[in-house]
């Protein structure tokens, strides 16, 4: 595993073992994650992946978003000193992302105490008919 990199349960993970369980693809393979904090909702629709999660008492500010080597990190930090006792909190969640998510389209919003990303899925491909090359017997 390469430097920096997290592990990702799933179907690499376990190797066959669920082929033969009848699970759908979509609970092996997404959202295979990393996290400390809430837990957040993933749902998969026809056209996004939405991920939602509570984070009542954080500011805006202190929510990052962001994608790196095909992870989607949600890091959020604050401190609050009051009567000389210092209170931290921290949250952290990672998904590695599906080869259908477009990032560049990816969108956050934080309101009331609730973190929503929108994730945009590229269509469906339509599988393709197998090529077919004639070879000759001599």
């Amino acid at each position: 595993m390469p430097k920096g990199s997290f592990p990702v349960l799933g179907k690499d993970f376990f190797g066959d073992f669920f082929k033969d369980l009848s699970i759908p693809s979509v609970f092996i393979d997404w959202p295979p994650s990393f996290d400390y904090g809430p837990r957040f909702k993933v749902t998969k629709e026809d056209n996004k992946y939405q991920i939602e999660g509570d984070m009542p008492g954080f500011d805006k500010k202190e929510i990052n978003v962001s994608i790196k080597e095909n992870t989607l990190e949600i890091k959020a930090k604050k401190e609050e000193k009051e009567e000389g006792k210092v209170t931290r909190e921290s949250i952290f969640k990672g998904y590695v992302l599906p080869e259908d998510a477009v990032t560049e389209k990816i969108q956050a919003n934080y309101e009331s105490g609730v973190l929503t990303i929108s994730l945009p899925r590229n269509p469906p491909k339509e599988p393709e008919e197998p090529k077919a090359t004639k070879i000759k017997v001599e």
